[in-house]
């Protein structure tokens, strides 16, 4: 679903988490490879009480005005 309407989305404000997990099956498309989204904001990176890091970050789509 997300992947379908990535197209009408104009702004995706996404927390963006720096872990894998190897049992996950569904990601989240990476907006950093795509080509129609810029990454306009983020924030710092925080430590969650699990000790895992994440980061608040807004990307815009190019292509909608």
């Amino acid at each position: 679903v997300y992947r379908q309407l990535l197209p009408y989305c104009k702004k995706a404000f996404v927390t963006k988490i720096y872990k894998t997990d190897p049992d996950a099956t569904v990601f989240f498309p990476n907006l950093d490879d795509h080509p129609d989204f810029e990454l306009t904001e983020c924030g710092e990176k925080l430590l969650s009480k699990k000790e895992i890091e994440y980061a608040f970050t807004v990307y815009v789509n190019k292509k909608i005005k």
